[in-house]
């Protein structure tokens, strides 16, 4: 159960940074140098993606054209000699179960990615020079609000640590 909280925990330290860095994006960049950007990952996001999707392939094709299993031969002399045979996987097979297992993991965030991407892209491309310029006053004014709650949080924890200093003494 902790573990499950403190990876909770991690990822929405994670996705507030990531926002701030949104916010601040917007904030420092002009609507073109933006685009441009989400332009760029954009391409990154579709090169992963047409690659896992040829690593799946190419994990497919390995496991439907070169033989899986393999029969060999064993002997054991534990309590008397025993012979006999059992299938055991080829190494075309780990091949190919390897290469499917990376391209889901690899699928899925690009997938992700790339969607996002496409719609930031959409959302820039359609946006009009005085609606950009109010979206980043908007986001000016909750990035400077998300720093003053900030400091004020720090100074509530400053004041709860000096109390807790003076009244455990």
């Amino acid at each position: 159960m902790e573990i499950l909280l403190i990876i909770l925990i991690i990822v929405l330290v994670l996705v507030s940074f990531r926002l701030r860095y949104k916010q601040e994006q917007v904030v420092g960049l002009s609507r073109e140098q933006l685009l441009q950007k989400h332009r760029n990952a954009f391409f990154v996001y579709r090169f992963w993606v047409i690659l896992s999707i040829v690593m799946f392939i190419a994990g497919y094709i390995l496991a439907e054209y070169f033989p899986i299993y393999e029969t060999e031969e064993y002997e054991y002399w534990f309590f008397g000699t025993e012979r006999g045979t059992h299938e055991v996987l080829t190494a075309t097979a780990w091949w190919s179960y390897i290469l499917r297992g990376l391209a889901i993991i690899i699928f899925i965030p690009a997938i992700i990615g790339f969607f996002d991407r496409l719609s930031a892209i959409n959302k820039y491309k359609n946006m009009s020079a005085d609606s950009y310029s109010s979206l980043q006053e908007k986001t000016l004014k909750d990035i400077k609000k998300q720093d003053e709650y900030a400091k004020n949080a720090k100074r509530a924890k400053t004041a709860m640590n000096i109390f807790d200093k003076i009244f455990n003494q």
